[in-house]
């Protein structure tokens, strides 16, 4: 696969063979069915990951973006360049922490973010000990859970 002669390839493969023991070896090996099957398979592996890159992908992706501009198909355009922008790092997806609040209200808002959560049940940013703090239990609260 390297451009190698057999019998260089027989020994860098790994089998051992001295002088011209290796030429006939290595040409015995290349007619064992067994060998030829993975012989392709490892041609093919080879020739797909010289043919997807990022270059390769980045040119398909640069191609459907001038025919969808070219067709007036804005979605597909920005679809193929927004793909683009990943590919090479330019977007990265932002994930919001948010907890589901319980309620038995269908008013009541269906998330809270995690910071007030745990600001709403004492858990951080305040002294549990103290007396002046409000009850995590406002009206608020209490509606909900009535």
């Amino acid at each position: 696969m390297r451009g190698l002669g057999q019998r260089e390839a027989y020994k860098l493969a790994g089998y051992k063979a001295a002088g011209k023991s290796a030429d006939a070896d290595a040409s015995r090996l290349l007619t064992n069915a067994n060998f030829q099957i993975r012989l392709r398979e490892m041609e093919q592996a080879k020739a797909l990951s010289e043919t997807i890159t990022a270059h390769s992908v980045t040119r398909m992706l640069a191609t459907v973006f001038d025919a969808a501009s070219r067709d007036k198909q804005h979605g597909a355009a920005a679809t193929a360049a927004m793909g683009i922008a990943k590919l090479h790092g330019l977007l990265v997806d932002k994930l919001e922490d948010v907890t589901r609040r319980p309620a038995r209200s269908p008013d009541a808002p269906l998330e809270i973010e995690v910071e007030h959560w745990l600001h709403e049940h004492k858990l951080i940013g305040q002294d549990k000990g103290s007396s002046n703090e409000e009850s995590p239990n406002t009206s608020e609260d209490s509606e909900m859970f009535d």
